[in-house]
């Protein structure tokens, strides 16, 4: 029996800030942060949020990160549960223990989650190519988050589905958020599913499964253990976001671990003292 859970709570891993370059209407001010978070706690029972800014993916990955420490470092942590999604400096690449000294900085500055982003920023993501970075993110079971339209190499819909099956498989203890950005089309429930069966430690937002019952089917033939919710907020509706899995058909245990609890366990697992 399905009852709607009228208090469902929700944390949202994907919120971006800041002026986007390419569409005024997509740009949100620094400085109404706070007033737009307390609006959607207040409206939508989103009480986490992970930010992510503009900056570090169309400018400069460094100062879009410096930007979101310090915004982090702002916010009254009693009142609003925040933290950032931090993307790969072009410095990192130096040696992995540069790497694992600003995993560690950044971890301590309140990011939760590094964001892959190799074909805008041109570098590789392959297990192999990455080794030395992946390791040091599974050594720390430090999540990443990788957009798919970062993997299609063509732009046509060209995904090489089995290399993210080789990361996982060769690092087991590194979560791996794959984000549909604006691609999570219907024709790919069955690959979303098969990633999920075919590993342990690959998630799948939910911010553009809307059709055709993809997250019922998702849950259904593979696990709400590994959907996370996310709003990819300013470009998607957050009250479509919200109302899409609380409507959904999904037991009210499935919901909640959707909506905040399965996050909550990765960033909990995260092994940074």
């Amino acid at each position: 029996m399905n009852d709607t859970i009228l208090d469902l709570k929700f944390y949202d891993i994907n919120f971006w800030i800041g002026e986007n370059p390419l569409s005024a209407k997509l740009s949100i001010r620094e400085q109404n942060l706070v007033k737009i978070l307390d609006a959607r706690k207040k409206n939508f029972k989103i009480e986490g949020t992970a930010i992510l800014h503009f900056k570090a993916f169309f400018l400069n990955p460094r100062l879009g990160n410096d930007i979101v420490a310090n915004l982090l470092s702002t916010i009254d942590k009693e009142t609003l549960d925040v933290s950032g999604v931090m993307f790969m400096e072009q410095d990192y690449f130096t040696s992995p223990e540069h790497f694992k000294g600003n995993i560690v900085k950044r971890f301590n500055q309140g990011f939760r989650i590094i964001a892959f982003f190799p074909k805008t920023h041109k570098y590789p993501f392959e297990a192999n190519c990455c080794r030395e970075f992946y390791e040091v993110l599974n050594y720390y079971n430090f999540p990443m988050v990788i957009n798919l339209d970062e993997i299609d190499i063509t732009g046509n819909k060209n995904i090489e589905w089995d290399k993210l099956l080789i990361i996982a498989d060769k690092f087991p203890n590194m979560p791996i958020i794959i984000d549909g950005g604006l691609s999570k089309e219907l024709m790919y429930t069955s690959y979303l599913s098969l990633l999920i069966k075919n590993s342990s430690n690959i998630y799948i937002n939910i911010h553009n499964l809307f059709a055709m019952n993809q997250i019922e089917d998702l849950t259904k033939y593979a696990s709400a253990d590994r959907l996370i919710f996310d709003t990819y907020f300013p470009y998607y509706d957050t009250y479509i976001s919200t109302e899409r899995l609380i409507n959904s058909t999904l037991d009210n245990s499935e919901k909640e671990k959707i909506a905040i609890l399965n996050i909550k366990k990765i960033f909990h697992e995260i092994g940074i003292n």
